[in-house]
């Protein structure tokens, strides 16, 4: 009880200098976080296959035309493939050896992931306004008006993506293919894909993204954020199927960012 008294009082004595160091570190720089879907495109995908995902970022301004951002990401990524074939998967076997052929009825697969990013963002609104102010459509009170509401960003970065993925069959959950799974735990073969490794002993790979960031000033310290954003893997794994060529998640998102000292265009 006595250090928790002792640290208050320290506390208050420290207050105005606490202030003054607060207001330096923090300045121009806000804080954010957003929620909503994925949609992933790659060797398995579908065009109505949205899963949750979760962002929160940090943002410093550099000028009154860009910002740096630190960003973390947590979510989701599905698809399903239809056709009809017959299994050759060599490590399907039976207990005698031989390899078991089965007809298969479509694929799908269910990852998730945990993200890092270094971005830079780019306001395009003083760019509109200079091309309305050219081309005389407003006058200075609706440009002042839009300046002070209103931005439009592209975001440019790139990151770090660990993740976990398996694919299955379709029809009978069969697994074929995993990364971040166990594959040979217990009955050899059958539990495979079942048994999650830990976020450390995940795949690491490196994403490139680009996007657009809308912001409406709610009032001097809160913004209003809608985004989307495309991210670019530098392999063909997220789905768990290798067909030499890239996967792309987008990431549709709202959410809202506090400002440390009041915003200034």
């Amino acid at each position: 009880m006595r250090n928790i008294f002792a640290f208050f009082f320290l506390f208050l004595a420290v207050d105005v200098n606490a202030q003054d160091i607060y207001g330096n570190l923090f300045r121009n720089i806000s804080i954010g976080s957003g929620f909503g879907i994925t949609h992933f495109q790659g060797d398995i995908s579908e065009d109505d296959n949205f899963q949750p995902s979760f962002t929160i970022n940090l943002d410093k301004k550099i000028d009154n035309r860009s910002n740096f951002q630190l960003e973390f990401m947590i979510g989701r990524l599905s698809g399903r493939q239809y056709f009809t074939t017959i299994c050759d998967n060599p490590n399907h076997i039976s207990d005698g050896g031989f390899q078991l052929e089965h007809q298969r009825e479509g694929q799908k697969f269910r990852a998730e992931f945990i993200e890092f990013d270094l971005n830079y963002l780019i306001k395009l609104s003083p760019l509109f306004d200079d091309i309305t102010n050219n081309l005389n459509f407003f006058s200075k009170q609706n440009i002042s008006q839009k300046k002070g509401k209103l931005d439009i960003l592209a975001k440019f970065g790139c990151g770090i993506n660990l993740f976990r993925s398996v694919r299955r069959e379709l029809q009978d959950d069969i697994f074929i293919n995993s990364y971040g799974y166990q594959w040979l735990w217990e009955d050899n073969y059958d539990l495979a894909g079942e048994k999650k490794q830990s976020w450390d002993k995940h795949v690491g790979v490196r994403t490139f993204l680009i996007g657009f960031i809308v912001k409406y000033h709610i009032s001097p310290r809160y913004d209003f954020i809608m985004s989307m954003t495309n991210r670019y893997g530098e392999h063909d794994k997220w789905d768990a199927k290798i067909n030499q060529k890239s996967d792309v998640f987008s990431f549709y998102s709202i959410g809202i960012s506090y400002y440390f000292d009041e915003f200034q265009q």
